[in-house]
């Protein structure tokens, strides 16, 4: 199994979260695990298709990452096929419509990624922030077409990174610099962290605290007794 030492915490329909596993709401579907899988999904077949993927990554994961050697890439094709299968069941349901997806899923030293529609995500180091998807050119919706051509994003994460999963109307309403400011200054401290978006959130008129998952990874990925993992 892949080991991950990272910390988790999310907020949904106003309540903390920090249990991995995935959790429901009536905005949605959130999904985190200790092995570096993080998901948020809103629509009415949120949760439905997060288990698709939970099964997916459960079942083919560990085989992927055996067959690439452990590079990103058997990480990014695992990911892919889920999403595909995720497609494909929503277009097979015919009811509830499609999914607004965000996916992450950690590796040794890179993540694999995709994130589609209204949900947004980033990646926060120091001062620097690398947004997960294109504000100007979202991609399509799970389940919203016949086609579905997902494109994964590659990147690389080191320990005090932080990721986030939220939509864009919230990450709009937040403003990027003071999400950067506030996680670089409460890096170690996730709560506070999220504390302080609240009061932006609410100070900015959004009438309620925001659905949204933060991840801060404390050591890079390894894998018990085995080397799959290599450098890519």
């Amino acid at each position: 199994m892949i080991q991950q030492k990272i910390n988790l915490l999310a907020q949904q329909d106003e309540q903390l979260i920090s249990e991995p596993g995935l959790h429901r709401a009536a905005s949605g579907a959130l999904c985190m695990e200790s092995n570096g899988l993080l998901a948020l999904a809103t629509g009415d077949n949120a949760a439905l298709s997060l288990e698709v993927l939970q099964d997916d990554m459960a079942l083919n994961l560990a085989q992927a990452l055996q067959q690439s050697g452990g590079a990103v890439s058997g990480v990014t094709q695992c990911l892919s096929e889920s999403l595909d299968n995720i497609h494909e069941f929503l277009l097979q349901k015919k009811s509830g419509g499609a999914v607004d997806l965000a996916v992450i899923q950690l590796g040794q030293k890179h993540f694999s990624a995709f994130v589609s529609g209204e949900i947004c995500g980033a990646r926060f180091r120091g001062d620097d922030v690398k947004l997960l998807c294109d504000n100007a050119q979202r991609q399509p919706r799970a389940g919203a077409a016949e086609t579905f051509q997902p494109q994964m994003l590659e990147l690389d994460f080191i320990p005090a990174d932080i990721l986030l999963l939220t939509t864009h109307p919230v990450f709009d309403v937040l403003e990027a610099d003071f999400v950067r400011l506030t996680l670089a200054r409460f890096n170690d401290n996730l709560h506070m962290a999220l504390r302080q978006l609240n009061t932006r959130a609410m100070r900015n008129g959004l009438p309620q605290k925001p659905d949204l998952l933060l991840c801060r990874i404390d050591q890079a990925a390894q894998h018990a007794g085995s080397s799959w993992f290599k450098r890519r």
